[in-house]
């Protein structure tokens, strides 16, 4: 059996599940149930496109939870560093649920 060598440089890897999902369904040498097989089990190992609704409840929740505490701040009068707390944490992870979301590998 005969191998070949290859380069870092010459392979090119997939970097996204995107993809590794384009890549399967090009395949020619593949059967369609092999290829849904492949997609199946691509989407279940991406729980961010598989899992929506959570995903989704999230974002609202956390935008809620914002402008909640905002309209707080606002009608109470005085600024309470609980509700400043509240708020900018829900911030913080509505930022980094939505940065992740759409992440982009660097191909440098």
């Amino acid at each position: 059996m005969e191998t070949t060598m290859h380069s870092p440089e010459s392979v090119n890897v997939p970097c996204t599940t995107h993809d590794l999902m384009k890549l399967v369904i090009e395949d020619t040498k593949l059967t369609p149930k092999d290829k849904k097989q492949l997609l199946d089990e691509l989407r279940k190992n991406n729980p961010s496109q598989a899992d929506r609704w959570t995903y989704r409840s999230a974002i609202w929740f956390l935008g809620f939870i914002v402008c909640l505490s905002v309209s707080f701040i606002f009608w109470l009068g005085a600024s309470s560093e609980g509700l400043i707390a509240i708020g900018s944490a829900a911030v913080g992870g509505l930022a980094g649920m939505l940065n992740s979301s759409r992440a982009k590998p660097n191909n440098s």
